[in-house]
């Protein structure tokens, strides 16, 4: 954590001057440790409002890909009651017959795009993009 806490506000830096690197070699007492950071990120989609208000349209569909899905709840094989009804015109019944999830996902290269964002927007995206742990080798 000690190299984590070291490394992040460098490549801030590095990013912000132009130089984004996911690699930095640290070197310490009893030798150096490779610190090594992806493009990957826990978004909830519970967030996507936050995220729309705070990047605006564009830089949140140019950030951000939302993943959709569909799904028929299970009881509809085997309730005979249930697979008539959704036989006729289901209307406001929608949410009888299916489950649907919506996910965010950081699109490629967002951990470079977030450097276009000034500091305080990218404290705030910090908030709701939560970068996965590097990887320190």
């Amino acid at each position: 954590m000690v190299v984590i806490n070291f490394v992040k506000p460098v490549q801030d830096r590095d990013a912000y001057a132009g130089n984004h690197s996911k690699s930095y070699e640290v070197e310490g007492n009893k030798g150096s440790v490779k610190f090594v950071s992806a493009n990957k990120f826990s978004v909830s989609s519970e967030d996507e409002e936050n995220l729309l208000e705070l990047l605006g349209e564009e830089r949140f569909n140019e950030r951000f890909e939302k993943k959709e899905s569909l799904s028929v709840k299970a009881e509809i094989f085997t309730n005979d009651k249930l697979q008539a009804e959704m036989m006729e015109l289901m209307g406001d019944k929608f949410s009888l017959f299916f489950e649907y999830t919506a996910t965010l996902k950081v699109k490629e290269d967002f951990d470079r795009k977030q450097y276009a964002l000034n500091e305080s927007e990218l404290a705030d995206l910090r908030v709701f993009a939560k970068q996965a742990k590097p990887a320190l080798k």
